[in-house]
């Protein structure tokens, strides 16, 4: 069993930081240096009370509005998220509820973060073709900016909020998937986390008793920490490597893709991939200006900012890559058909 991509839309908090906000917090010229090195030039951040879930419900809803689907004809849900809103249920379920999906359908979250569109793909073709689902409601997105201490110049100019739906259904006459690359090292998991909160350490104090030594550099256990330079070195060595072997699954050439989405760690790193790929920079457009980092969804709502004029009566060729966080990355090269993506909305 095939499955198509129905539809991808993106939502974004209406909630705007800009570089005025970090001249007053960090001085102009801090600003303006991180403001180049990032190529963020202002994010979308959730307001106090709004919720990755929150999000998901909008992109979700319409979507289905926009492609004319009911919520009773949609029997799986997906959501692929680091920021549910609670730890307990899964926000899949809470959404399942709120959107009005029937009560046959799947629903459950999945934790991954920077490769959770690729990863998110791969899923829902899987449930799929495994015939355990016939349309299924794909959500991917996060809400970092609560995670980021105020005064990290490392993350807070560079995470911003945003959650991608896509509509995936069973075809019996083709595949809109037409590569898959998904990998994981592990070992480079300490360099990017939030490290108290769960159960590992549930306070700041158990966390600093019983760190282990790759932990100790640690300066903000409770938010967000980063090693950006492992992050780069990390990118660089792996990624080149995922578009070569999606081609490869795909038996197709660099020639053959309309667009290469990438994950917007920031322009530094992006410009960086695009010439150690030797990829054209007019196939490879960026949304980290306006949106910021919007980490696992970035990929997606690069497209809904980029395309949507040119997808409305052209088919393309695209391949979405994730990486980041865990180590772990995933590429997907798929066939997007006129009409397949929507716009960038705001919440």
């Amino acid at each position: 069993m095939g499955a198509t991509i129905r539809g991808i839309l993106s939502v974004v908090p209406s909630n705007t930081r800009s570089i005025e906000d970090l001249a007053s917090r960090f001085g102009r010229a801090d600003a303006q240096r991180l403001t180049q090195m990032t190529g963020i030039e202002q994010m979308r951040v959730v307001p106090e009370g709004q919720t990755c879930g929150d999000l998901a419900e909008q992109a979700a809803a319409s979507l289905l509005t926009k492609l004319g689907i009911a919520p009773r004809d949609v029997d799986g849900l997906v959501f692929v998220t680091q920021t549910p809103d609670y730890i307990m249920p899964a926000t899949a379920c809470i959404l399942q509820d709120r959107l009005g999906l029937p009560k046959q359908s799947l629903a459950f979250d999945v934790n991954l973060g920077c490769s959770s569109y690729p990863y998110g793909l791969a899923i829902a073709y899987g449930l799929i073709s495994a015939g355990l689902a016939r349309r299924i409601m794909l959500l991917t997105g996060d809400t970092l900016s609560v995670w980021v201490k105020p005064e990290d110049k490392a993350t807070f100019p560079l995470f911003g909020d945003g959650v991608a739906a896509t509509v995936l259904e069973s075809n019996p006459d083709g595949d809109d998937l037409l590569g898959t690359d998904l990998g994981t090292d592990g070992n480079g998991w300490a360099n990017l986390l939030v490290a108290v909160g769960q159960c590992r350490y549930r306070s700041v104090d158990e966390f600093s008793v019983a760190a282990p030594e790759c932990l100790r550099a640690v300066r903000h256990p409770s938010h967000i920490s980063m090693d950006g330079n492992m992050i780069f070195a990390f990118t660089l060595r792996e990624v080149p490597g995922i578009v070569a072997r999606t081609l490869n699954s795909a038996g197709k050439d660099m020639e053959a893709v309309d667009y290469f989405f990438f994950h917007q760690a920031n322009k530094f790193i992006l410009d960086h991939l695009v010439r150690k790929i030797d990829l054209p920079p007019e196939k490879c457009p960026l949304s980290i200006a306006r949106y910021g980092n919007t980490s696992g969804a970035s990929p997606a709502i690069t497209a809904c900012h980029s395309v949507p004029n040119v997808n409305r009566d052209r088919e393309l060729t695209a391949m979405f890559v994730g990486f980041g966080i865990g180590y772990s990355w995933g590429g997907v090269l798929a066939r997007l058909r006129p009409g397949t993506v929507f716009p960038v909305e705001e919440l």
